[in-house]
């Protein structure tokens, strides 16, 4: 509804405009307004009209009375109805066109009563009822608070819908850790496979080499051993072979070692007639050529010992 005086938009159930204070109006439709029946007019021919032929005051005086009487007449047509209609003062109900809204913003109404409304209290001085509107920092405030609440809201969403991607991304690196650490163990493995077959390559070559050079295990039929290559485990133990060493008037063996650190031999006897056992005493992997020499005379030979794991 409208205000038929300033013509600001009001609530439906407002009592007085809230701009002006005006007292509104509504038109109650159930009120019916009779038809007012109207007078036929009576027909051109019996209404005597003056002669224009007479001039004289006298034809006019004699003209009039019938012109009364048709008057009468005519009166006499109209119907009186002594029942009073019940009339609708509608007149305040129409806006002028015209007249422009009367600003009033500063200024508020009740709609219940048409007292002037606090702007500080917002409450009606008349009636007392009071209006509660949101100041305008509350509604920025609460505009932020609405904004900061979607932002967490989505920022929860990503981190739930992302957790699971994380999760599985946790697993593989972990799958992928140990296999890493899997594929190092057996890199290392055959890492120490491959040195240990150098090592026998090595040895190979070494072997070869010794057996090229000639005196192995034998000088003369009076300074010899019993074995010139011999193969024994690292952790073996009380493994011997004999030594033969005679001469008419008696003669002292010495022993020089290539590697003393894989294995050396030791004197079973300190004395003997014609030969003895040696002791190997093997230390760590490799290859160990002993060589043993008299004071008797410059014969040499040598013999290997190979140590394995």
């Amino acid at each position: 509804m409208k205000c038929q005086k300033c013509g600001y938009a009001l609530p439906d159930d407002s009592e007085f405009c809230q701009y002006c204070g005006s007292k509104l109006y509504v038109a109650d439709e159930n009120i019916a307004v009779p038809d007012i029946p109207i007078a036929e007019l009576p027909d051109s021919a019996d209404v005597q009209q003056p002669s224009q032929e007479s001039s004289t005051a006298s034809d006019i005086e004699d003209a009039l009375p019938p012109q009364k009487e048709s008057e009468s007449a005519s009166s006499a047509a109209v119907p009186e109805n002594h029942d009073t209609a019940p009339t609708l003062d509608i007149s305040g109900l129409k806006a002028t066109p015209n007249e422009t809204p009367v600003d009033n913003h500063k200024k508020k109404f009740c709609k219940f009563c048409g007292g002037l409304i606090d702007t500080d209290t917002k409450k009606c001085s008349s009636c007392g009822k009071q209006f509660f509107r949101f100041p305008k920092r509350i509604v920025g405030i609460i505009a932020l608070l609405i904004v900061f609440v979607a932002l967490t809201g989505l920022n929860i969403y990503q981190y739930v819908s992302n957790d699971a991607t994380i999760s599985d991304l946790e697993q593989q690196i972990e799958a992928r850790d140990s296999t890493i650490s899997t594929q190092g163990s057996t890199i290392a493995t055959q890492k120490s496979k491959i040195a240990g077959l150098e090592d026998k390559a090595e040895y190979y070559d070494e072997i070869c080499s010794f057996l090229s050079r000639g005196n192995i295990g034998y000088a003369a039929d009076n300074f010899k051993s019993s074995d010139s290559i011999i193969l024994v485990r690292k952790g073996e133990t009380n493994r011997k072979f004999t030594l033969t060493a005679y001469w008419s008037n008696g003669g002292t063996v010495s022993t020089s070692y290539s590697s003393f650190l894989v294995a050396g031999v030791s004197f079973d006897n300190d004395n003997w007639s014609r030969s003895t056992t040696m002791t190997i005493n093997p230390r760590a992997e490799g290859i160990n050529v002993i060589t043993f020499t008299n004071d008797v005379d410059s014969k040499t030979f040598k013999i290997m010992i190979i140590v394995t794991e």
